[in-house]
């Protein structure tokens, strides 16, 4: 396959761990087909993390747009940055973005929210925002609020679609999704929230849990949506 022409471009290596294509998992766009570009490297480790992004391939900006070129016989104009934290290589997606909107695709970024200036870096040139949302009891993390909050005012200040998305846990703690609902509200009452339950098998208890939360929330915001990982449910990638 013929390599796009990147004579202007400065030389840029990414670090990816993989290029594949399946069905969007989580959020809103769930069930979507798309092509996944997963950055490795993150600067949160979540109690829940199930990804590995330790092993990866260095690859320039030319590289990976054949590498997404190859993939398009699915049928798909949606590339999805994930990861992994993609932001930490913003600078790298900076340059690859404006190639792959060149060729008429949508970026859909999935993010911890916790890199402001990273995503003010590129938000020009993204069309979907997929923000989640760390729940420090969920998480075991330190509680990443102001982040956050930062994250969200820059990114619906964009032209980007943008929604959030909080982990669920037979730990999380009520007290964090009420001042969840608070947070948000005060932000974008809105803004749409997923509820995402952390295991494809999901517990009778864990199921009554997010139901009650759901409802806590909904008392304060517009939109909320219990959606689970529909890619685990169904064995894909």
């Amino acid at each position: 396959m013929k390599g796009i022409e990147m004579s202007h471009t400065r030389v840029v290596q990414g670090r990816i761990s993989e290029i594949f294509s399946s069905i969007q998992g989580e959020g809103i766009y769930v069930g979507i087909p798309m092509i996944f570009i997963r950055f490795s490297g993150c600067n949160q480790r979540c109690s829940y993390c199930d990804t590995s992004f330790f092993e990866f391939e260095e690859m320039s900006i030319e590289a990976v747009v054949d590498r997404v070129k190859i993939q398009v016989s699915q049928g798909t104009k949606f590339i999805s940055l994930t990861g992994g934290e993609p932001l930490l290589q913003a600078e790298f997606i900076l340059e690859l973005l404006p190639h792959l909107k060149k060729e008429g695709f949508f970026a859909y970024l999935e993010t911890n929210s916790t890199l402001p200036d990273r995503l003010d870096e590129i938000k020009e040139f993204v069309d979907v925002i997929s923000a989640d949302i760390k729940l420090p009891s969920a998480a075991k993390s330190v509680p990443l609020w102001e982040k956050h909050r930062i994250f969200l005012e820059i990114a619906l200040s964009s032209e980007a679609e943008v929604f959030t998305k909080a982990v669920i846990t037979e730990d999380t703690d009520p007290e964090d999704i009420d001042y969840l609902a608070d947070f948000l509200s005060a932000i974008d009452s809105g803004i749409t929230l997923v509820l995402q339950p952390d295991s494809t098998t999901i517990s009778g208890k864990l199921m009554e849990r997010i139901l009650s939360f759901q409802k806590l929330c909904l008392a304060k915001l517009r939109d909320v949506r219990i959606i689970p990982q529909m890619h685990k449910l169904l064995g894909l990638k």
